[in-house]
Order: structure tokens, then C-alpha cells, then sequence
């Protein structure tokens, strides 16, 4: 995503995919590492919001990542 104008702009972005029910996604951005966890349900839904300043970029990857184990108390 890239932002071309000289203005602040704001989408929400919806993913093709149709198996993030439930999930818990990590959106990686490649040109910074910067990290977002966002629900699988938000983006195939109403789509990730996704707000940019003038000139600025994402790259992102997705990753579903397992959740640790909560160990239950004894």
C-alpha cells in the first residue's frame, strides 16, 4: 500500500482469503518489522483500517502464528 498524494489518507483493506475466521493474523510490515496483530474476522470483514501520511508505504506479510499454551492452575 502507498500513499501517492501529498495529503493524509485512510482505507480499510480487505484480504482475499477466505480461512481467517477465528484467527489471529500478524500483518509484518517488510520495509520497517513493524508488527500489527488484527483478527482474521476484521479482515475479512470490514477490512483493516489502514491510515497513511503523505508519500508513506506498508509491505506487508501475513503470518498466523500458534498462541502459547495457558497452563491451567494447579
Amino acid at each position: 500500500m502507498v500513499n501517492l498524494s501529498g495529503s493524509r489518507t485512510q482505507a480499510r483493506v480487505r484480504a482475499p482469503w477466505h480461512d481467517l475466521q477465528g484467527e489471529r493474523v500478524w500483518l509484518v510490515d517488510g520495509l520497517t518489522n513493524t508488527e500489527f496483530e488484527r483478527s482474521g474476522n476484521e479482515i475479512q470483514g470490514e477490512g483493516v483500517y489502514i491510515e497513511l501520511g503523505p508519500w508513506e508505504r506498508h509491505f506487508f506479510r501475513c503470518e498466523r502464528r500458534s498462541q502459547p499454551a495457558i497452563a491451567a492452575a494447579a
